[in-house]
């Protein structure tokens, strides 16, 4: 089943919130960005095993997809 369009937007806004936003604003307190970085993509690695996401931005964002048939 798709998400409504609304629906799409709500879930976005709370993957930003809990786990992309945090991590510029960690990044940026390391010092590993600039205070003005500009996001143009975000990944987030999900595991199913307990594990802590791991949360991509712009260059390190990777797609992989099983090429089959």
């Amino acid at each position: 089943m798709a998400l409504s369009q609304e629906a799409g937007q709500v879930l976005l806004k709370q993957l930003l919130d809990l786990y992309v936003l945090p991590e510029i604003e960690r990044r940026k307190k390391e010092g590993q960005l600039e205070q003005n970085y500009d996001l143009t993509r975000a990944q987030i690695i999900f595991y199913g095993d307990g594990r802590t996401p791991v949360v991509r931005l712009n260059s390190e964002v990777l797609a992989r997809a099983p090429v089959c048939c």
